[in-house]
């Protein structure tokens, strides 16, 4: 859905760094680094594990359906659980889920180039 075009966005915007920087040359017939589909591939499996659903915590996202918000997640990450202590607590959730986690906030912190309105 949405998560893959963004995600394809930002794996060419990372490329054209690249290029620009010098560390990597085009290659003819060749858009994207093996490497860059890996990374969109693995964010794109991530990504599937936040569902939204309305019936399920009003419509938060949440992992696997599972009742475990993203927010809360990531306010427990914030507030200085580790992983580990995460995974202990909630014996639902996998390491995946948490990557998952940190993809979905990375999805939304990621700013679009807005155009100014004249007054």
């Amino acid at each position: 859905m949405g998560g893959t075009r963004i995600a394809c966005a930002a794996a060419k915007r990372h490329q054209t760094r690249l290029r620009r920087g010098g560390l990597m040359r085009r290659r003819s017939g060749d858009e994207t680094p093996s490497c860059l589909n890996a990374i969109m591939e693995a964010m794109d499996s991530l990504l599937k594990r936040i569902t939204i659903d309305p019936s399920i915590c009003h419509g938060k996202p949440c992992i696997r359906g599972l009742r475990y918000p993203v927010e809360t997640l990531l306010e427990l990450l914030s507030s200085g659980m580790t992983e580990e202590q995460i995974l202990a607590d909630y014996p639902d959730l996998e390491h995946e889920d948490l990557l998952a986690v940190f993809a979905f906030a990375t999805q939304l912190a990621r700013t679009r180039r807005l155009q100014p309105v004249a007054p």
